[in-house]
């Protein structure tokens, strides 16, 4: 039975080479619409950047604010500067930005679980969703210009009058983008390795982390409440957005070649043709 079951097995293998059988990987790329969705986003981005750093906003006055004419939730955990908290959320930004999809993915590379060409592909999707919230959150800064927390207390940053960044609230940039990345590791990792011990592993440190460098956003006197839970929001929406969309890649590219696909089941191996 198991001579039969190899026979089986390598003939299929055989047949995947020459025909091209579809790789078991739910996500793909598509030339013309990735090189619109990065290409956009990146001009997206960048435009966002440079619009916050020329946008002509109003003149402000320390006489304009009044912490009581914030609503009631911001202003109960609203909290002056702290400079330490400031920068302990940065690092935690580009540990999280940097760092998760590196020590997962970047370990099943090493461990022969992923092939290179799939993580090209996961690296251009996560470069799709980090360009589109940066260029989001840019947008949404200067569209609403929310005064920071800080401003409302004594002990404001010392270059707060060098730029535009004390009037940049709203959403913050640092909650979308770990909550981003939170949400395209759970969403993409289930999706390649729906029954990998690493899995849980996976969800409950992206999110945790991600919820640790939002709280130190408050905490640091940068962002109200509210700020982080629109940019959690929204950058959790992306991150499972953007593979959601390669997920239809996938199933279209198998679909229009006719393939078959090869998976593991309970009983060894199991095929599909899509014609």
């Amino acid at each position: 039975m198991n001579f039969k079951k190899n026979v089986i097995v390598f003939v299929l293998a055989v047949f995947s080479v020459f025909h091209g059988v579809a790789q078991d990987f739910p996500f793909a790329l598509d030339k013309t619409w990735d090189s619109v969705m990065l290409g956009s986003s990146a001009v997206f981005a960048g435009g966002g950047y440079l619009w916050s750093k020329k946008a002509d906003l109003p003149e402000f006055s320390s006489r304009s604010v009044d912490i009581d004419d914030v609503n009631p939730l911001d202003r109960h955990f609203a909290c002056g500067y702290n400079e330490n908290l400031d920068l302990v959320s940065d690092v935690g930004l580009v540990s999280v930005l940097a760092g998760v999809p590196l020590a997962f993915y970047g370990y099943k590379m090493y461990d022969g679980d992923l092939s290179f060409s799939n993580g090209i592909t996961l690296a251009a999707m996560y470069a799709e969703s980090l360009l589109f919230v940066q260029g989001a959150k840019y947008t949404a800064k200067v569209l609403v210009h929310r005064v920071r927390p800080y401003m409302y207390f004594d002990g404001v940053p010392d270059d707060w009058e060098d730029d535009n960044g004390f009037q940049f609230s709203f959403f913050s940039g640092h909650a979308s983008t770990v909550f981003m990345t939170a949400g395209f590791m759970t969403y993409t990792f289930s999706k390649i390795y729906p029954d990998s011990e690493l899995k849980i592993p996976v969800i409950v440190t992206s999110y945790s982390l991600a919820a640790c460098v939002s709280l130190l956003r408050v905490a640091s006197g940068c962002h109200f409440v509210s700020d982080i839970a629109v940019g959690a929001l929204f950058g959790t929406l992306v991150g499972y957005g953007i593979p959601m969309i390669h997920t239809r890649f996938a199933e279209k590219k198998i679909h229009e070649k006719g393939d078959v696909a090869i998976m593991p089941s309970a009983s060894g191996i199991s095929f599909r043709m899509y014609l």
